[in-house]
């Protein structure tokens, strides 16, 4: 659901608000073969609208669910519990955070990430009821980076807009990542985290676009029929581990187009099934 800045804190690093177009868009997506590598002509360019009055563009390289996505929760995470752009954080923290060893391979395979991400751009922009623009923002995920392995530190600089505080207008998502990392496979990821974006709180069940929803959870897939079973088998994982009650398919009466209705587990969030806080 979305938050305001003035009623939710970042106490614990499993936890970040993370903006909700961010989150929305295929930028964060189930990895593809030679990915990886983040070569050039694997960037991605698109602009996509979250809502009436919010629409998103990205200019950056694939990032995957399964450790990107992880990290950058993390660095965010940092900048909000501290409400500061500019922080610094031990090499002992990062790797604890992150439930990995401290070992050199792990460190480059970081700081190949934390590179990338000050490569990936994101615009948001807002509009009013008359479609004129309200608001414009335009930032790297990461604009500063800079680890010192000798002291085992590193510093790193988000935009401020990655603080609540500074986008009241912009809506945001509280991700905890003891919740996320129970959904196992990417796919269960991508649909976890587009759901989060959607307005639950107003009403007990949604309807969505599956074609807007397929975009979301497997954009890294070309055959219609591959999407389709990759987000009903999703769902079906959502379902089965309590995030959702029920969920149906169907056609719109009036044009025809594919849908599904989703009832959302309201108390999913109060259930108590960690043996362990990470």
């Amino acid at each position: 659901m979305s938050q305001t800045s003035d009623t939710i804190y970042i106490s614990r690093h499993t936890e970040s608000l993370q903006l909700s177009s961010l989150i929305f868009a295929p930028i964060f997506m189930p990895r593809k073969t030679g990915y990886s590598k983040s070569k050039e002509e694997d960037k991605l360019k698109f602009t996509l609208s979250r809502t009436k009055y919010e629409e998103i563009s990205y200019d950056g390289y694939p990032l995957d669910l399964a450790e990107d996505f992880p990290l950058f929760s993390v660095l965010v995470s940092h900048v909000q519990k501290h409400n500061n752009v500019e922080v610094v954080m031990t090499e002992n923290e990062i790797f604890k955070a992150l439930n990995k060893a401290k070992r050199e391979t792990n460190r480059n395979s970081l700081e190949a990430k934390i590179d990338k991400f000050k490569k990936c751009n994101i615009k948001i922009e807002r509009f009013d009821d008359e479609n004129n623009k309200t608001r414009y923002i335009n930032t790297s995920l990461v604009l500063e980076a800079d680890w010192k392995r000798d002291e085992g530190v590193i510093s790193f600089t988000l935009s401020k807009h990655f603080l609540p505080a500074n986008s009241e207008e912009t809506d945001f998502e509280l991700i905890d990542l003891r919740f996320y990392k129970e959904f196992k496979k990417e796919y269960e990821k991508a649909a976890f985290l587009y759901l989060e974006t959607k307005k639950f709180k107003k009403q007990k069940t949604v309807h969505l676009n599956v074609n807007d929803f397929v975009l979301r959870v497997a954009p890294n897939l070309k055959k219609n029929k591959e999407k389709n079973r990759k987000l009903k088998t999703a769902l079906e994982s959502l379902k089965e581990k309590g995030y959702i009650n029920t969920y149906k398919f169907y056609s719109s009466t009036v044009q025809g187009i594919k849908m599904v209705s989703i009832e959302k587990n309201h108390k999913y969030y109060n259930l108590e099934r960690f043996i362990q806080t990470l």
